[in-house]
């Protein structure tokens, strides 16, 4: 009888286990969210429902993923007038395109809302994307996984702080 008892008080046990990792799985937890870098500096991200706010992120390959769709979209118009741009001329535009762009100023220490968020089930990941308080030309995109519970911004993982 008391065998019978600890084992339907572990199956309860396992059956509220199993729960409540399914339930927790597909919500992002907010909070703060840091990457050590190849220099040993902490860069952090601070994530809420409807903000985000970075601190000594390094930007450049944000700056540099910006450009270069920024100088796609004006190769695209020039192919739809009939004009081609050399791969030297794209490369010179989009360094051009880099020295404009100042991430720093535009979203170091300042908090810049959420403006669209997707789920992908099958990849149980949220996508968003934010947007400078001073320009709203200038994004930064996000993905946050589910599965390790880290948030990724262009190829870096920030992982939560606990």
């Amino acid at each position: 009888m008391k065998l019978i008892k600890v084992a339907s008080i572990m199956i309860l046990f396992i059956i509220s286990c199993l729960l409540f990792s399914s339930c927790s799985n597909d919500k992002i937890v907010y909070g703060d969210y840091i990457y050590v870098n190849e220099k040993g500096t902490k860069e952090m991200i601070i994530l809420s429902e409807n903000s985000v706010i970075c601190k000594n992120v390094d930007f450049t390959t944000a700056e540099k993923n910006t450009a270069f769709f920024q100088v796609y979209d004006k190769q695209e118009q020039l192919k739809s007038e009939g004009k081609k741009m050399s791969n030297d001329d794209f490369f010179k535009l989009q360094e051009e395109y880099m020295k404009k762009l100042d991430f720093d100023s535009l979203f170091q220490n300042k908090e810049s809302d959420i403006l669209e968020m997707e789920y992908d089930k099958d990849l149980k990941q949220y996508y968003f994307y934010v947007s400078s308080q001073d320009s709203e030309d200038v994004f930064l995109d996000f993905y946050y996984n589910l599965k390790d519970k880290t948030l990724i911004m262009e190829n870096t993982n920030f992982n939560l702080v606990k």
